[in-house]
């Protein structure tokens, strides 16, 4: 566990990998460069709809402490935890659905799961629903569920905290992840089509200072991802983020893409294009991860598998 924790999200010093411009800033470069280019595609690195990862590093990946996918814990070491679960009525957000949903609400005071060694800890609200009259015999029966974090009235996010500490008992490391908003999901036989409006914030205190908040999708057009059979990609919708390492706010940024990814979650063709204000740039990426760039001002650059997937590694902004 430590190793993964220690993986997360250090800056490489190479420039090419980071994106920095010369003062050091990794947000500073401009983005029809390819500096700039190789900051965007990594940043894409921290967009999520469920336990899986889209770009990149799933294996083993160190970036996200909450599994999506994996129900609350339903009992506390220490702290509390209130659950109420039932069925209800709901009407989706993000596509066409309404129907009756199992649910089961979650509400976290910290609270420490069993078998959990101290080291994580649990707060604020979870609640994941799932379509109640879903056949998991029928194999063409598509099933919907959604999952809400954290109380949005309050502005108040699901959180968890990761401590991680030495034999002697020294916290190496120590982060948080924090959640807010919503997201909804259809699987199929052909696949899975998710809607989300979701923030998320990451803060890591050890074994040094980094934050990170990250939204993808807003109140008036959320983000859409469909994951088809096999590794195919297609995304649509905004991001944004606002990080430590780098000098501002991004912005609300566009993503259009259809890509097909490796075993690994890397690029292995298909397209991405990027839209930040005036500016935008395509991503062309060849079956072994090469990827020409085409940016609106003309101007075009080549980057190589190797520096596509070290800037999905080690995103530049956080």
């Amino acid at each position: 566990m430590t190793a993964r924790i220690a993986l997360l999200l250090l800056c490489s010093v190479a420039v090419a990998a980071c994106g920095s411009d010369e003062s050091g800033d990794p947000g500073g470069a401009p983005f029809a460069s390819r500096a700039g280019a190789l900051r965007e595609i990594g940043q894409l690195a921290w967009l999520r709809i469920d336990e899986r990862v889209l770009f990149g590093a799933r294996n083993g990946d160190a970036r996200f402490i909450i599994a999506l996918g994996a129900p609350a814990p339903s009992d506390c070491e220490s702290g509390t935890v209130s659950v109420q679960e039932g069925v209800k009525a709901r009407s989706f957000e993000y596509y066409a659905k309404t129907g009756e949903f199992r649910y089961l609400r979650s509400q976290f005071s910290d609270c420490t799961p069993p078998g959990n060694a101290g080291e994580s800890v649990i707060r604020g609200i979870l609640e994941r629903g799932e379509e109640a009259e879903h056949d998991p015999t029928n194999v063409s029966d598509s099933f919907d569920q959604y999952a809400v974090y954290g109380d949005e009235a309050l502005g108040s996010g699901y959180a968890q905290t990761l401590v991680l500490k030495d034999a002697g008992g020294t916290v190496t490391a120590e982060t948080t992840e924090e959640l807010l908003g919503s997201v909804e999901w259809r699987d199929a036989d052909i696949g899975r089509v998710a809607g989300s409006v979701l923030t998320r914030r990451l803060v890591r205190n050890v074994p040094d200072a980094h934050s990170l908040e990250w939204r993808q999708g807003r109140a008036d057009e959320p983000l859409y991802v469909d994951a088809g059979l096999g590794q195919s990609l297609s995304v649509e919708g905004p991001y944004a983020w606002n990080s430590s390492s780098c000098s501002a706010d991004s912005g609300f940024r566009r993503i259009t893409a259809g890509i097909a990814r490796d075993d690994d979650g890397y690029p292995s063709g298909g397209q991405l294009t990027i839209v930040a204000g005036s500016e935008s740039f395509t991503a062309t990426f060849d079956a072994g991860g090469n990827a020409v760039v085409s940016f609106s001002n003309g101007n075009t650059v080549t980057l190589d598998a190797g520096e596509v997937r070290a800037a999905l590694d080690q995103p530049a902004c956080w």
